[in-house]
């Protein structure tokens, strides 16, 4: 079609007049009027398309769906996992080296997803003021990685009051050979958890409930963990019967409290100290609950008394 605004000798081609290529191209779609802005308006810089390794483009809002959290995580196509920017991965491995975990390459990438997600449902849920990635490698992974230094091997797991899934969930990504029990009363909390294992296909199983219910069932664990839910004092006291004979008393702590009393017949509690990677100093109780001669057949730790006996041998 020739330009109206020029005579029919001139070439057919747009001519530069915004009228002209108006009509030359038909209506302006709104995408089209957007990626115009974001390559004249300073102020979208951030929104321009960026190029990719296999030479495409992409900005926050393409039509490839790219998700993108500036200066957070890289880049990432969705439903893929989205990637920590190197210098928060060194910071995740040396950090999780230093509690002594040696996480691995499938590992990381998991918890790469679970902060995705973390921050995806953060900010409509509230499940977390801690989005900032800094953070909650520190304050989160790391932290909930320093209980997979004194848990058992094989054995079964149980984190009351775990929120978004700490220190439980990430225990569940580092050491896939213990079974975890993530105990949550709110509601939300408890779907974010459901999709969280179901999402890094977590060895785990979420319950909506409070321990007190678990206490009722007569369930006991091989070790029980928790974060600040409740007092020290408090906590021994009302979680030493959830833990089985020869089990594990956790509790995740700001710095080394004096004066501990274990409960009757247990050993004094033993204090496992470290630090984050921001230099913060972190405490792990734990109480070791003497073993005792059950009948042989009797039914495992973390089984509800209904359940039958598992047959030795």
């Amino acid at each position: 079609m020739l330009c109206s605004h020029h005579p029919a000798t001139d070439a057919p081609a747009p001519c530069g007049n915004p009228a002209c290529e108006r009509q030359n191209r038909g209506p302006v779609r709104s995408q089209d009027r957007n990626a115009a802005q974001d390559r004249t308006d300073p102020q979208r810089q951030h929104l321009r398309p960026e190029p990719r390794a296999d030479g495409a483009l992409r900005g926050f809002w393409d039509r490839e769906k790219t998700v993108r959290f500036p200066g957070w995580f890289g880049h990432a196509r969705m439903g893929r996992v989205v990637r920590l920017e190197e210098s928060h991965r060194n910071r995740l491995l040396v950090g999780a080296h230093a509690v002594g975990v040696c996480l691995t390459h499938e590992q990381v990438e998991r918890l790469e997803e679970y902060a995705r997600l973390l921050r995806e449902w953060g900010q409509r849920l509230n499940l977390t003021r801690i989005l900032s990635a800094e953070a909650i490698i520190d304050r989160h992974f790391v932290d909930s990685l320093a209980v997979c230094q004194v848990v058992p091997p094989q054995c079964t797991l149980l984190d009351v009051g775990t929120g978004a899934g700490f220190p439980g969930a990430v225990v569940a990504v580092a050491r896939p050979d213990v079974r975890v029990t993530l105990c949550e009363s709110v509601a939300k909390k408890t779907a974010f958890l459901r999709v969280l294992v179901h999402r890094l296909h977590l060895r785990a199983t979420v319950l909506q409930c409070r321990s007190d219910s678990l206490l009722r069932e007569g369930r006991v664990f091989q070790a029980v963990v928790s974060r600040a839910v409740l007092p020290l004092e408090q906590w021994v006291a009302h979680a030493s019967s959830l833990v089985a004979p020869g089990g594990s008393l956790l509790a995740m702590a700001s710095d080394a409290p004096s004066g501990l009393v274990a409960p009757a017949g247990w050993e004094p509690p033993r204090l496992v100290s470290y630090r984050l990677p921001d230099g913060t100093p972190r405490t792990l109780l734990v109480w070791q609950r003497p073993r005792e001669h059950s009948p042989e057949g009797g039914p495992r730790p973390g089984a509800p008394p209904h359940e039958e006996p598992v047959a030795s041998g």
